[in-house]
């Protein structure tokens, strides 16, 4: 069920209710000092790793570009896990930071 939002007319008080819109029209009958307002929608398409999770095709084109672009922040989500890899990335790190002291 929705959240909808009223605007009395005659004290110009902003007001929400939760309800269907079976009892929306309703309401609105029986109050006609109400008008709604119109707002928009609050949608919510899921949760990740509740009820979203990444198909196997994204993960690896995430697992492609992160091996293209080994020293960005993507390469650290999606990369190479190795202690290779890991390794390779903090010497790359601490060679940047030399470099940018100079």
């Amino acid at each position: 069920m929705p959240t909808y939002i009223f605007r009395n007319r005659e004290t110009d008080e902003v007001f929400e209710s939760f309800m269907s819109y079976a009892a929306r029209t309703e309401f609105l009958e029986e109050h006609p000092e109400l008008e709604p307002m119109v707002t928009a929608p609050a949608i919510v398409s899921g949760i990740a790793g509740v009820t979203h999770k990444n198909d196997s095709g994204f993960n690896d084109m995430m697992s492609r570009i992160a091996a293209a672009n080994p020293t960005s922040p993507l390469a650290e989500q999606h990369g190479d896990k190795s202690v290779k890899s890991f390794k390779t990335r903090e010497a790359i790190k601490r060679q940047k930071k030399r470099q940018l002291s100079r």
